[in-house]
């Protein structure tokens, strides 16, 4: 929970696109789970991968970050996988 709004956040794999998203019926939720979620990449990911800056949807779903996933490279995409699954796991552990 954010502010006692629920948070329900999850990884959706679309094409080469890998998206860590979170939903909530409060906007300012969604503001501030986008705002932890950029912070915990920040801290999990090498320089050399970072993923572009949030993008924004209509609706009550929010992208919170998106990486193109590489699939000739098998380690890289691993990597940003493994990365985004940590950063979900301790959103979901900080915020129930």
């Amino acid at each position: 929970m954010i502010d006692g709004a629920p948070l329900r956040m999850y990884l959706e794999i679309a094409g080469d696109q890998l998206c860590l998203k979170a939903w909530s019926s409060q906007g300012d939720a969604r503001a501030r789970a986008r705002v932890a979620v950029a912070h915990y990449e920040a801290a999990l990911l090498p320089p050399a991968v970072r993923l572009p800056p949030p993008v924004r949807r209509a609706g009550d779903s929010a992208t919170l970050s998106r990486c193109r996933v590489d699939v000739q490279n098998p380690a890289a995409t691993q990597l940003v996988v493994a990365a985004a699954m940590v950063a979900w796991d301790r959103m979901r552990a900080a915020h129930g």
